[in-house]
């Protein structure tokens, strides 16, 4: 459409100069009419300029072609040529008519070129081709036509302020040419194609800078686009994890920013103080709060401060990196990612536990040896002393008694042990209410005197199949929580032992436990009591109500470990105010077995002449096997020296019949000293006593060859029947 508007306005021009050229025949009417003709041009392009430049051309090509055009319609001329400077300021053909190109003009002068004239021309001027720095005039240009160039430069500014420059070129003119009109009117159509090209310039500005503008419009909406997008991906990242984020101004406090785990759990805190809202009572900034240790601690400058912190408004602990940001608004804020770590602490605190326990069972596998030799010292000197006494007599009373509390001291020990798991179960038939009364006659002793024991225990309960040492540890444990239950109180704790029958519907929920015969043992406080929350926890490892240095959160763990490895279940009856039951069931053993106090026989002890070597580093070990063993008619060779016994044995091999050792001797252990006798004599039985050993175990020691692997304490019953065994072959 440009270009239509441009053709339609230079065809009129073309027509008016060929209707006005028809008319004149003559040649001297042809001179008359081409001036008039050429003044009425002139009058008609200065007329029209301001209509012509403002024919929107939208490019420089188009503004080229236009002036070409125009000029060699009407002036004639045959080579016309426009030259525009390029992007390093030299000339560039934009349009031509005639062959003229940008090098060599095509005359017979060789040394003109476009080049040269480029640096020439300033104003509208006739050039003589055959002499390029000869400025001719209009006389001399008429008469050498052939060889006479017009040029005439351009200059063309954009409304931005950029400008262009050129030069219009046209040589070989019309017959009817006149040189100063021909000038006259290229200066015309040079100014009309000036204004044009401004047009142009202005036009393709804009064209440019809306496009830069579209650019960046489109830019700016595909940035805000990727804002929004890594804004919502952020977002979402926050969101999706379950650690508190949150952004503090560290002047005012005031929450800028909270992630959904924080909001979820404290509500909508954005915009307020984050002491008042994220430490509930706090009426000022909290004294831990790491605010300024951020701000002034030069080691912490662009680094993480990681701390932890026990919430005690939700009862956690919290892992929390603080790092100083610039805020949207410019202002100093801290971002804090809040980790909870209770369970890891829970971890820790086990982990720390589980050392401490392992502590003491290396402490207890230390003491177990040498406390054993002292009560195998006590147990069997106090039944040498007792034999001398008349049965019934105060004396043999006491010494009696001497003799449960060395037993019950050696029970302890093997709790200990056990407890730390460095000692094996030893399960029997046992009549539960001995056991319950005798834990019970132990504890009484260490009960305030505000506590009343009741005591519901039926002999006729039944047997069970257990460990001692486990179920007295059971009702201690049981029985120790009750008396906590009711610390600084007058209360009443109530021991019940019973037979019952469990159905089906009783043992629904307790996995492993089959309906049948079950023995019940109860024990009942009226101490505080227990919510249901609580109830729910109780059995939990490490779980404690008790404040620090008073439980470890194991008691009724293990009670609960113990009683499920006999296939029994236990339940809890509570209620705040009231009081606690606990309510645990043994499987029971359908035919009675009798306890080994009521089975025991009293018997004269076994005898024997066989040679005995005893072996032990204890001196008065050695002296009560001595003893034991002599009075029973035996031949003893005793040394505290495994060294010397091993030396005496291989002096006379033959001259033994039994070896008693010890296990933990220096030097040379009882397990050594077994394996050194039995390279020279296969067939000697030998007896290997401890009292804790971690470095042999009972089948081992078989292994090696030994006979019997007996634990201390040993009574001098037990030992008196185990050599007669041993020596018996059986």
């Amino acid at each position: 459409m440009v270009f239509s508007k441009t053709g339609r306005r230079l065809r009129s021009f073309y027509n008016l100069w060929q209707i006005m050229a028809d008319k004149i025949q003559t040649a001297a009417s042809k001179l008359a009419s081409r001036q008039n003709r050429i003044a009425h041009l002139v009058q008609m392009l200065n007329y029209h300029s301001n209509t012509f430049a403002r024919i929107p051309l939208t490019t420089l090509s188009d503004v080229g072609k236009t002036a070409v055009m125009l000029i060699s319609s009407i002036l004639g001329y045959k080579k016309v040529a426009i030259f525009w400077a390029n992007d390093i300021g030299q000339p560039e053909l934009l349009a031509g008519k005639g062959g003229m190109a940008t090098g060599d003009m095509g005359q017979p002068a060789q040394d003109f070129s476009i080049e040269h004239l480029w640096n020439q021309i300033h104003s509208p001027q006739y050039l003589d081709m055959a002499a390029p720095d000869q400025q001719v005039n209009a006389a001399t240009a008429m008469v050498d036509r052939e060889n006479i160039l017009l040029a005439v430069p351009i200059v063309g500014t954009s409304e931005p302020g950029e400008k262009r420059t050129g030069i219009i070129v046209a040589t070989q003119p019309h017959d009817d040419f006149d040189a100063d009109a021909d000038l006259t009117i290229l200066e015309i159509i040079t100014g009309l194609i000036s204004a044009a090209i401004s047009n142009c310039l202005s036009h393709m500005s804009l064209k440019s800078a809306n496009r830069k503008l579209r650019e960046r419009e489109n830019d700016l909406k595909n940035a805000l686009l990727n804002l929004a997008d890594a804004h919502k991906r952020m977002l979402t990242i926050l969101d999706s994890t379950e650690n508190f984020v949150y952004v503090i101004d560290v002047e005012t406090h005031e929450i800028l920013y909270a992630n959904r785990s924080c909001q979820e759990f404290y509500g909508a805190v954005t915009g307020s103080t984050c002491w008042q809202v994220l430490q509930k009572g706090m009426s000022g900034p909290c004294d831990f709060c790491p605010n300024e240790k951020l701000v002034h601690d030069e080691d912490l400058a662009g680094k993480t401060y990681v701390w932890e912190h026990f919430d005690a408004f939700n009862d956690r602990w919290y892992l929390k990196h603080d790092r100083l940001l610039q805020w949207v608004d410019g202002s100093l804020a801290k971002i804090q990612i809040a980790i909870d770590i209770t369970e890891q602490k829970r971890l820790e605190d086990k982990l720390a536990q589980a050392h401490k326990m392992e502590a003491i069972g290396t402490l207890a596998g230390g003491i177990a040896h040498d406390f054993n030799n002292i009560l195998s010292a006590i147990i069997g000197f106090t039944e040498l002393a007792k034999v001398e006494l008349e049965d019934g007599s105060r004396a043999s009373a006491n010494l009696a008694k001497v003799l449960q509390a060395s037993h019950r001291a050696a029970g302890l020990v093997r709790q200990i042990l056990t407890f730390s798991r460095k000692g094996a179960h030893n399960r029997r038939a046992l009549q539960s209410y001995l056991i319950v009364k005798d834990s019970l006659n132990l504890l009484r002793a260490s009960l305030p005197t505000t506590i009343e024991i009741v005591e519901n225990i039926n002999p006729e309960s039944g047997t069970i199949w257990a460990d001692p040492t486990q179920i007295h540890q059971i009702i201690i444990n049981l029985c120790t929580n009750a008396l906590h239950a009711m610390e600084e109180e007058t209360g009443t704790l109530k021991v019940t032992l019973a037979r019952r029958e469990l159905n089906a519907e009783d043992v629904l929920g307790h996995p492993g436990v089959l309906p049948g015969p079950f023995i019940e043992l109860s024990v009942s406080d009226t101490g505080c009591g227990m919510d249901q929350q609580i109830q729910r926890r109780i059995f939990e490892p490490y779980f404690t109500t008790k404040e620090t240095g008073k439980g470890t959160g194991l008691g009724l763990s293990v009670v609960l470990g113990i009683v499920q490895d006999y296939e029994g279940m236990i339940t809890v009856e509570s209620e705040l105010g009231k009081g606690t039951t606990f309510h645990v069931y043994f499987p029971a053993i359908i035919e009675d077995a009798k306890t080994p106090v009521e089975a025991e026989e009293v018997k004269s002890l076994p005898t024997g002449t066989e040679r005995i070597l005893i072996v032990d580093d204890e001196i008065i070990i050695v002296a009560l096997h001595d003893a034991v063993l002599s009075r029973l008619g035996y031949a003893v060779t005793a040394r505290t020296s495994s060294e010397e016994a091993l030396a005496a044995f291989k002096a006379d091999p033959q001259s033994f019949d039994l070896l008693l050792t010890d296990q933990a001797m220096p030097v040379l252990s009882g397990a050594k000293l077994a394996e050194e006798v039995l390279s020279i004599r296969p067939d000697l039985p030998i007896i290997l006593c401890t009292g804790y050993s971690s470095t042999i175990s009972e089948e081992k020691a078989m292994e090696i060859g030994i006979k019997k692997y007996l634990r201390k304490p040993v009574n001098s019953k037990n030992l008196a029947r185990i050599v007669r065994s041993v020596l018996n072959g059986k």
